[in-house]
């Protein structure tokens, strides 16, 4: 009697354990399924987000620039290479006059020629450091060449980055830092934003880097000024929407340049400065913030689901 009893109460306790698994298994699988679902979903906006902003305007998109924005002139900094350059090009090709600003004379000048004979455009430059841009009389004289030259679109492309151990660098580097990152883009959509409010017309791309938005030492101070950046074109486009006026983050991801030329990085993520270009510029007045290109938006989406960057 004993043993039956012994054997009724092990056949008991394991039918016990076997209910107990079966919950924690029916538990993981419900786990399971909702984030497989969630997973599904993420995917399925992310496909319609690329579709909406990258493929629908290349069938319908205006090239009359000029028109929707309300100017004749476009204004691009940092515009003797690279995204800059190609981006005026870009302006330019849809019958912008194009207004160059940059640091290298000797680049700028090459860049408003080719843009000129390219397009039969007019092309105005300016060559300065913009860290000088808060100095009164290089402010001054921006101000009343903007004034002359009726902007329809400014395209923030400027930038500038060093790598180092915040704490160990000189508080000169860091000042030059904010005032190109920072200041300079703060200063002149402040210089064209008066002509656009009163037009009520007028468009302001901001440019920076996606892999500011991952952390990165020895970037601090960069990152940290890209990130304000995107909150200043946010918060700034709310404030303008009812003048009409639309404000854009564009953040590439990485850019074609001789070192990556030739990695196995460069097949898949990588985007030379014109494709990049004639796709982003017609994300223009579709979506306040991209990544430009499909191909940076995929990367976005795969940092955010396997952390692979």
């Amino acid at each position: 009697m004993s043993l039956s009893l012994d054997g009724y109460l092990i056949v008991r306790s394991f039918d016990e354990l076997i209910c107990i698994f079966d919950n924690i298994r029916n538990g993981l699988a419900i786990v399971g399924a909702i984030y497989t679902t969630s997973a599904v979903i993420r995917l399925l906006r992310r496909i319609i987000y690329i579709t909406r902003v990258y493929a629908i305007p290349k069938l319908f998109y205006s090239s009359d620039l000029s028109l929707k924005y309300g100017g004749k002139w476009a204004v691009v900094t940092g515009a003797s290479e690279g995204i800059g350059r190609s981006y005026a090009r870009k302006l330019a090709e849809r019958k912008l006059n194009v207004l160059l600003i940059c640091k290298n004379t000797d680049k700028l000048l090459l860049v408003a020629e080719e843009i000129s004979l390219d397009y039969n455009v007019q092309t105005k430059c300016i060559s300065m450091e913009l860290v000088n841009l808060s100095e009164d009389s290089f402010y001054s004289f921006v101000e009343n060449t903007l004034n002359e030259i009726d902007v329809g679109i400014l395209v923030n492309n400027v930038g500038t980055n060093d790598i180092n151990l915040f704490a160990c660098y000189g508080r000169k580097p860091h000042q030059q830092l904010i005032d190109i990152n920072i200041k300079s883009i703060v200063l002149l959509t402040h210089m064209v934003l008066p002509q656009m409010v009163k037009r009520k017309a007028g468009a302001i791309v901001n440019i920076f880097s996606l892999i500011s938005n991952l952390p990165f030492p020895y970037l601090t101070l960069y990152f940290a000024s890209k990130s304000f950046i995107d909150s200043f074109s946010k918060l700034l486009q709310i404030e303008n929407a009812c003048h009409n006026i639309y404000i854009q983050s564009l953040q590439p991801g990485f850019k074609c340049s001789l070192p990556l030329q030739n990695s196995r990085l460069s097949r898949f993520f990588v985007v030379d400065p014109d494709t990049f270009c004639e796709s982003a510029i017609k994300t223009l007045g579709t979506t306040h913030s991209t990544h430009g290109y499909w191909k940076y938006g995929a990367m976005e989406y795969l940092n955010d689901f396997f952390g692979v960057f």
